[in-house]
């Protein structure tokens, strides 16, 4: 198993910030495809909720997910599961206010199985890479909305 922990401040109230994480359907609005990340679908629940179950879409294939842990404005976590190669991946946000606007960590658990765990630091990177490139994507959309 693998943890990787970003964080960055994005200058918008956590309302802002959760509000966005939380619309998983969409996610396109803001974040551009991209070889991990393609599209979000068949969300049984919307809004969402502890309990929602929804499909990411990548380049590979998809991981079906569903929402581990929903508090409003402060901490909202996702857990997925997929099938080639076989991965398991926890992402969690956490949000803070501060006097500009929202701090935002996010803690990303990344564990692989079998021969596929061979290729975890590979994926990692990768994983690691698409975390910062949604974090930044997701600040510059939020605070270009409020410029």
């Amino acid at each position: 198993m693998m943890d990787i922990h970003l964080s960055t401040d994005i200058k918008r109230p956590p309302e802002a910030v959760f509000n966005l994480l939380a619309d998983i359907a969409h996610y396109h609005k803001w974040l551009p495809p991209s070889r991990t990340y393609v599209e979000t679908t068949d969300i049984s629940d919307m809004p969402i909720k502890q309990g929602t179950t929804y499909v990411d879409k990548n380049t590979n294939g998809a991981m079906v997910g569903d929402v581990r842990e929903y508090q409003p404005y402060t901490r909202i976590a996702f857990h997925q599961i997929g099938k080639n190669p076989n991965v398991e991946v926890t992402a969690s946000y956490l949000l803070s206010p501060t006097p500009e606007g929202t701090h935002l960590e996010r803690a990303t658990t990344v564990e692989m199985t079998g021969f596929w765990r061979l290729l975890q630091p590979i994926a990692v990177r990768q994983i690691r890479a698409e975390n910062a490139r949604t974090l930044a994507t997701l600040k510059a959309y939020l605070e270009g909305q409020s410029a």
